[in-house]
């Protein structure tokens, strides 16, 4: 039997960092739900244990020192480990709340090219820049 694989997603609270979780966690893994805001952080944790994902809350605004630390110290006393970090960045237009919704991909499609990357094996490419069709020269 294989250890669950652990990931920390931030802004996993809603839209696109919210797919990629609900999608990890769909795959069996552990999710830590980064977030800024506590609350908004504790309901996305609870929506997502709701439909059976293996999630917790770990409040995270990764441009604070003190909070990376406290998360890094937090994913260490729950998991002993962290498998993959998830950076919930934006691949390409898609609807959010800070575009006032008017991106041509829904989250849940910004999302798949996350979760392709982070779960391919550990030979596979990673470090570069990749779309939809994987990596893209730059």
């Amino acid at each position: 039997m294989s250890e669950q694989t652990i990931a920390l997603v931030t802004g996993a609270n809603k839209g696109i960092g919210y797919e990629i979780a609900a999608g990890l966690g769909a795959l069996g893994w552990s999710v830590g739900i980064g977030a800024r805001d506590r609350e908004r952080g504790a309901q996305a944790t609870a929506a997502l244990c709701a439909r059976g994902v293996d999630a917790f809350a770990v409040p995270l605004d990764v441009t604070d020192d003190a909070d990376v630390s406290a998360a890094a110290r937090l994913m260490e006393k729950r998991a002993g480990r962290l498998d993959v970090l998830a950076n919930n960045a934006c691949p390409g237009y898609v609807a959010t709340d800070l575009n006032g919704f008017s991106g041509t991909r829904t989250a849940e499609e910004g999302a798949r090219v996350a979760i392709r990357l982070a779960t391919l094996p550990d030979d596979e490419p990673t470090g570069g820049l990749f779309d939809d069709e994987g990596p893209v020269p730059w």
